[in-house]
């Protein structure tokens, strides 16, 4: 009798312990597409390139709150990044969190009141990060 028992016991614990390996084992990574993955890298890309010239504009006003957009879209996409990285969806107020730091970063750089190259040169790169991110919207 104490035979069958220990081997029940002994398939209850097995299915209990393969059922939770199973329940840990993450979702793939979310590669997609050649195209998502190049828009991908294009708005880190241009990001990074705008943060250059945001420190480069000799306002300190109109840079500390372009820097803190941009921080706040690089918070987003840090975020993202993490969803994908586990398997999951990006939430949709991780991809609002980059629209509103890069609608920040222009606000900010739109409120230079001096003729400044800097600014016009981070606008421009702010613009490209814009067009990569909707290429991020629109392909992945």
């Amino acid at each position: 009798m104490q035979g069958p028992m220990f081997f029940l016991a002994a398939l209850v614990s097995s299915a209990s312990i393969a059922s939770a390996a199973v329940a840990e084992v993450p979702r793939g990574l979310q590669l997609g597409s050649l195209e998502c993955n190049v828009a991908r890298v294009q708005i880190l890309a241009d990001l990074a390139s705008t943060r250059s010239a945001v420190n480069k504009i000799s306002d300190q006003d109109v840079q500390s709150a372009a820097s803190q957009g941009l921080d706040t879209a690089r918070s987003g996409i840090l975020k993202i990044a993490g969803a994908l990285i586990t398997g999951q969806t990006a939430p949709q107020e991780d991809r609002d969190e980059v629209a509103s730091g890069l609608n920040a970063t222009a606000q900010a750089l739109a409120s230079s009141t001096n003729n400044d190259t800097d600014v016009a040169n981070a606008q421009k790169e702010l613009s490209k990060a814009a067009a990569a991110g909707k290429s991020v919207v629109l392909n992945c």
